[in-house]
């Protein structure tokens, strides 16, 4: 049995404990709250630091969608692989959905001019040495030195981004953003609200072809183009998804794409830490870029090529064996006399000049068509006119 005494003296030491805990000055013995490495910086130094916090994770998987919105329907690029940030690596996937309906020449100012109908989707990998390209429809890689590219092939050496190993995603505007707000989100992280500089839109994500032809539309470089982005993070300040609106760039109702009406990009990044690129193994065949592509005037007559060279020109093509898949087979380079009097007369003497080759042309290559008695011809545009070696028409039957 506990008598009262016993209570008072207990409930005395319990007081003092209590009064022990709580002396002593405010704060003295408390570690000061941790600095957060992005959210603890002045808000427009926040975008700019979430880019260099998922860099530092090491890797991320990304997941890409650039849409252009047409009456037919929206054509799409999607662009996913993973990224090796540290190690200067990557690999992906371009895919492009066409809506039915959608006009043959945008189809082509989109996907780039190419003979044939051209690739809908093509394997990237990336080092620091090389660009390596695959087709849809190739069994081999062709890889690029990006120290010796060959002329025209800036949608090759775009590949190999500025801030990430992967090109031409919103990772390259990150850390140009301006007119900058954020607010906490759900779970810790914050959203920011950005706009980007016109031009660094257009050149960062768009290959260097269509870049350019926005650009001559009209002014939409100006400072007051307003092209807002949405740049949303987690609690780590590690980037989870931007999403970005060029529409405003389509001067003219469509920006030099005819039929587009809007244009907008999303990006997500996931496994920021855990993801490893896969880059091609040994076993399979890789071409030499510098070897095998070549211009299409430069090759001769009886060579089988394949067309997607992944430089979105159709000047150039891939130089390949007959006995194996091909595209197709020339059998004719015929120089074209005269001065240019247009694209339509240009195409009527280049015709004329494959159909009469082509009754006179080998059967070894003639027979080689998958479309018995059809031949195809390129011819060079008036800016290639003047040069000897260029004014040819390339004679051809479709292979595959």
């Amino acid at each position: 049995m506990i008598n009262s005494a016993s209570r008072i003296a207990s409930a005395l030491v319990v007081a003092s404990l209590l009064l022990t805990a709580c002396s002593g000055s405010d704060g003295e013995g408390a570690a000061p709250p941790a600095e957060h490495p992005v959210f603890s910086l002045p808000v427009d130094e926040q975008p700019y630091q979430t880019m260099r916090v998922t860099q530092q994770s090491g890797s991320a998987a990304f997941h890409q969608t650039l849409t252009f919105t047409a009456k037919q329907g929206d054509a799409v690029l999607t662009t996913a692989g993973r990224l090796d940030f540290s190690g200067g690596r990557a690999d992906g996937t371009h895919t492009w959905t066409i809506p039915h309906g959608l006009p043959a020449t945008t189809k082509d100012i989109l996907q780039g001019a190419t003979w044939g109908e051209g690739s809908a989707s093509a394997r990237v990998a990336l080092t620091p040495e090389s660009v390596l390209h695959r087709s849809g429809e190739g069994d081999y890689w062709l890889r690029y030195d990006p120290d010796r590219l060959i002329d025209e092939t800036d949608s090759i050496s775009r590949f190999h981004g500025m801030e990430s190993p992967f090109g031409g995603t919103l990772l390259e505007v990150i850390t140009a953003l301006h007119r900058i707000k954020g607010q906490p989100v759900t779970g810790g992280g914050r959203r920011f609200t950005a706009h980007i500089v016109p031009r660094s839109a257009t050149e960062s994500l768009l290959p260097g072809d269509l870049h350019r032809r926005m650009r001559a539309v009209g002014p939409a470089e100006s400072a007051g183009t307003p092209v807002p982005l949405t740049l949303t993070t987690d609690a780590k300040g590690l980037i989870t998804q931007v999403e970005a609106d060029l529409s405003a760039l389509l001067k003219g109702g469509d920006g030099g794409l005819p039929g587009v009406t809007a244009l907008r990009v999303r990006l997500v990044l996931t496994g920021h830490g855990r993801t490893t690129p896969a880059l091609p193994p040994g076993s399979d065949v890789v071409l030499d870029a510098d070897k095998a592509v070549l211009p299409r005037y430069s090759a001769a007559a009886g060579d089988c090529v394949d067309f997607s060279t992944g430089t979105r020109r159709a000047a150039l093509v891939v130089k390949v064996s007959c006995t194996g898949p091909h595209d197709a087979r020339i059998y004719a380079q015929v120089k074209l006399k005269g001065a240019y009097t247009g694209e339509r007369d240009a195409k009527r003497r280049a015709m004329e000049a494959c159909g009469s080759a082509y009754r006179s042309a080998r059967s070894a290559w003639t027979s080689d068509s998958v479309d018995p008695g059809e031949y195809w011809g390129v011819w060079p545009k008036e800016e290639h006119w003047d040069s000897p070696r260029e004014r040819v028409a390339t004679c051809y039957v479709l292979s595959r």
